[in-house]
């Protein structure tokens, strides 16, 4: 069983205290290349925008970070697939990103991990989804 973890599922994890589950499922899990900029831009938006987190969170957030991305194996959408991502993000109403994790987890038989509702609503239609509390809880 691989899980493929969207960028919403990857910061809960990442934040989440349940210390022996979390690394499990990290050892099970894959993301996508775009994952990292996902994230980066998530920071910087809750850093700068937002003001949610300080500069010393975010600094020590982007630390673990790194640390779990060089962790998990990284899987990318081929330029002979966009076709693909693209008619799924107009059937579904989904952004090319989330898209892409639904095209990616649907191809490659993944789990699919997320908290972002409108792209787990989707994805259930086609694959077995998760959210990261259901996978800690389990």
């Amino acid at each position: 069983m691989t899980y493929l973890l969207d960028a919403s599922s990857l910061m809960l994890l990442i934040k989440s205290t349940h210390e022996d589950k979390k690394l499990a499922i990290v050892d099970e899990s894959r993301v996508l290349d775009l994952t990292i900029f996902e994230i980066g831009n998530t920071l910087w938006k809750e850093s700068e925008l937002l003001k949610s987190l300080s500069s010393e969170e975010v600094d020590k957030v982007v630390k673990t970070v790194v640390r779990v991305l060089a962790a998990l194996e990284s899987v990318q959408v081929n330029l002979e697939e966009l076709e693909e991502v693209l008619a799924i993000a107009r059937s579904e109403r989904l952004t090319f990103y989330d898209s892409s994790y639904l095209y990616v987890a649907k191809k490659s038989g993944f789990i699919l991990v997320s908290n972002d509702g409108k792209l787990f609503r989707a994805a259930k239609k086609y694959i077995r989804t998760e959210t990261v509390e259901s996978l800690l809880r389990a």
